[in-house]
């Protein structure tokens, strides 16, 4: 089951980046796109920190999968706010930011799942990794959506 939901999950990953992402971003822009892909990535773990059926949270991938177009939607937007001279910090900065997060994202949500996946907690929620996650990207969306940037 681990395999088949990898499998649908790349497969799902490879049709969003491949192929939607360009004629998602010409269609609505990378500012729009942003805010789509966490619309979507919003609803999935919404829906994940809640469920119980292992063929339902093989349903939600491919929705899960088009929150796929942030990063590069994103990643667009901050390059075409910095002047060309500055492109090596930009990507320096993201790959820092990237690796950091590979770090601590981990050792969070483990901690979170060991803490609410105890049958003794009083709130007993395997799926609380997947809330912790959209709460930070409710905060994210929140710094997205102040910034007024000239880039559009």
């Amino acid at each position: 089951m681990i395999g088949i939901s990898l499998a649908i999950y790349g497969i799902s990953m490879a049709l969003v980046q491949g192929g939607l992402l360009r004629y998602m971003v010409r269609w609505v822009g990378e500012r729009s796109t942003v805010i789509w892909g966490l619309g979507f990535d919003f609803v999935a773990f919404g829906i994940l920190a809640f469920i119980t059926s292992g063929n339902l949270a093989l349903a939600l991938i491919p929705i899960a999968a088009l929150g796929a177009v942030v990063q590069p939607a994103l990643q667009g937007l901050m390059s075409r706010a910095v002047a060309d001279n500055q492109q090596g910090e930009l990507q320096g900065v993201m790959t820092a930011a990237h690796a950091l997060s590979m770090v601590i994202s981990p050792l969070m949500m483990t901690a979170t799942f060991a803490v609410f996946s105890d049958r003794d907690t009083a709130y007993y929620l395997p799926g609380a990794p997947f809330l912790l996650a959209l709460v930070l990207m409710v905060i994210g969306t929140a710094v997205f959506l102040r910034s007024r940037s000239s880039v559009t």
